[in-house]
């Protein structure tokens, strides 16, 4: 229920991941620490209000780790109500008031999406969507969203490139 900040920041989340094809690490914290360095703030969020789009911006990586270099991805608004991204980040932004250093998926002051409820409820998700739920996990959204990519058209370089396995 995107109406309820937590769910909102989940679903946000997921979608960034997918969007992105970002593992886990690179979008949610371990556990209620985390280092602003490694995972997505606030301010790595950006709304394009003019060009409909969120720009994720990305100095850190499992490949990336000296933070020697940086990407931007732009993620254009779409016409699905539950996958637009643009839409769903522009309410969580206007519902859930962060600083700009704070986990990028915070719900509420000193509350965020970690590891441990992202993969919980996406667990309890697809198990009511009928999947069994051992069969995927956070970096489902990486794999998916490489293959979805690679399906609509993406060449194998963007999908390397996104993916950081360039």
């Amino acid at each position: 229920d995107t109406n309820k900040p937590e769910d909102l920041s989940l679903w946000c989340s997921f979608l960034v991941a997918l969007y992105c094809l970002f593992r886990k690490a690179n979008v949610i914290p371990e556990g209620s620490k985390f280092d602003p360095n490694c995972v997505l703030t606030r301010s790595d969020i950006s709304v394009d209000s003019i060009g409909r789009k969120i720009l994720v911006f990305v100095g850190f990586s499992k490949t990336n780790q000296f933070m020697k270099r940086s990407h931007i991805i732009p993620i254009p608004a779409n016409d699905d109500e539950s996958l637009d991204l643009y839409r769903h980040i522009k309410k969580l932004f206007r519902m859930c008031p962060a600083e700009p250093d704070a986990p990028a998926f915070t719900f509420r002051k000193d509350r965020f999406i970690n590891y441990r409820t992202f993969t919980v409820r996406l667990k309890v998700l697809l198990l009511k969507a009928g999947k069994n739920p051992a069969w995927y996990s956070g970096h489902s959204f990486r794999r998916g969203g490489a293959s979805f990519l690679h399906s609509v058209g993406g060449t194998t370089l963007l999908v390397q490139t996104l993916g950081d396995w360039a």
